[in-house]
């Protein structure tokens, strides 16, 4: 074979696995494209799973949202969902994951859009108990710093790790789940107990919300 035979052979070569090389990152961009679907698609399915059980639980109407703009800032924590009145959604209404994790309530509604403050807020009061107990109290946004368990009594049983829900005294339904005590200080000198809890928002994804109306 002449040299330039042989190097117009080594170019046909170059030229197919060029072409088998695409071929392939195609096949792989559409196998990725599949999995992505597949993968949404199942995160839908668990995400409507617990939307009924959640429906089941607390007995009224319940909207789907998207959240966007999250603000976590020394003057409050909020965050924007993508529907509003046109949408059903009132002021005041609940907003919860569909897991069933209480993420804060609407505190302005316009169109399309509304505005959550989360429980973290400086100016979010909840009452709560134990999930596995009788110890209950009024949890308080401390932003950054989680929650505060206030009127929790000095012969009160609470420790670090008991899990908090909403008790149903007050606007919110019964047996959401608020956080978690992370620590317990006791002064006889006091009546109550300092508590603090970590707040379950934290730990899990609140792209996806549930409002609750009133």
């Amino acid at each position: 074979m002449s040299n330039i035979g042989f190097f117009i052979s080594k170019l046909n070569t170059i030229g197919n696995l060029t072409k088998a090389n695409i071929l392939l990152e195609e096949e792989v961009l559409k196998l990725r494209s599949d999995l992505a679907a597949l993968n949404e698609l199942k995160e839908e399915n668990v995400f409507l799973r617990e939307v009924l059980g959640l429906d089941r639980i607390i007995g009224r109407d319940i909207i789907d949202a998207k959240t966007f703009n999250l603000q976590f800032t020394p003057e409050g924590h909020y965050m924007l969902v993508n529907e509003g009145l046109r949408a059903g959604i009132k002021n005041g209404s609940i907003v919860v994951s569909s897991s069933g994790v209480l993420i804060g309530r609407i505190i302005e509604v316009s169109d399309n859009f509304s505005r959550v403050a989360l429980i973290t807020n400086l100016d979010f009061k909840v009452t709560v108990r134990l999930l596995h107990g009788k110890t209950a109290g009024i949890s308080k946004g401390l932003l950054n710093d989680g929650l505060f368990l206030d009127f929790i009594a000095q012969d009160d049983e609470i420790e670090s790790g008991d899990v908090l829900v909403t008790s149903g005294n007050d606007i919110f339904p019964a047996g959401l789940i608020v956080g978690t005590v992370d620590n317990v200080s006791s002064d006889t000198g006091n009546v109550f107990k300092s508590v603090t809890a970590k707040a379950e928002l934290n730990d899990i994804n609140i792209s996806r919300v549930l409002i609750v109306n009133r």
